[in-house]
């Protein structure tokens, strides 16, 4: 049951130059520089370090659970996704973080309960993007 919630959540980068580390150690590998809004998989965590993998890079690795904001991906987790997007879209300088819980919200809310909002506010995080 455990493995099955790890699977189904994400860690979305909240500061630029978060570290991918080889293993979960101030001093290990840097595998990668993560920036703001970055989502990875979470497969576990040691210590105060969460294992992940980031699909974009295709490499797996630690990165400091204070670096990442942890967001399931159930649809119960919907309605806190849509109230921190509503946020962060209003918050200048967000736009990247806005554009990643907007990704999130999208995966975990059932298909009947998307409407035009997340669209709205990825516009307008991706046009306050474009401006900064």
């Amino acid at each position: 049951m455990i493995l099955a919630t790890v699977a189904a959540t994400l860690a979305i980068v909240v500061q630029d130059q978060a570290v991918l580390r080889a293993a979960p150690s101030r001093t290990a590998q840097q595998q990668a520089s993560l920036w703001q809004g970055e989502s990875l998989e979470v497969r576990g965590q040691r210590m105060d370090y969460l294992q992940v993998y980031d699909h974009r890079i295709e490499r797996g690795g630690y990165v400091r659970a204070s670096e990442v904001r942890v967001a399931g991906l159930a649809a119960g987790d919907a309605p806190g996704l849509l109230a921190v997007l509503r946020f962060l879209r209003d918050t200048p300088g967000q736009e990247s973080l806005g554009i990643a819980y907007a990704a999130a919200y999208l995966k975990a809310a059932p298909a009947p309960a998307i409407d035009a909002e997340p669209f709205s506010a990825l516009g307008e995080m991706e046009i306050g993007r474009a401006h900064v």
